[in-house]
């Protein structure tokens, strides 16, 4: 079971990146609930790989291309 504690961490994530990106919080989309390196997030038709720092503190977006046509997103809160 998820701990709310991940799930407010990946929505601070989510609402960073969309402020950032220029975007509304309802524009982006991660592809899990629970914070870690390699996590997705989705912004308009950009894809980005979030890397963690080793402290927890910071993260690095990197532009990605999936592999996989189909992925599954979830929404902020969810």
């Amino acid at each position: 079971m998820l701990d709310a504690t991940q799930k407010s961490q990946v929505t601070q994530i989510m609402q960073r990146v969309a402020k950032e990106k220029g975007a509304r919080k309802t524009a982006v989309w991660s592809n899990t609930s629970s914070v870690s390196s390699g996590m997705l997030i989705k912004v308009h038709d950009h894809i980005y790989n979030v890397t963690i720092n080793t402290d927890g503190n910071s993260y690095t977006l990197t532009k990605a291309t999936p592999i996989q046509s189909t992925i599954n997103y979830v929404k902020e809160g969810q």
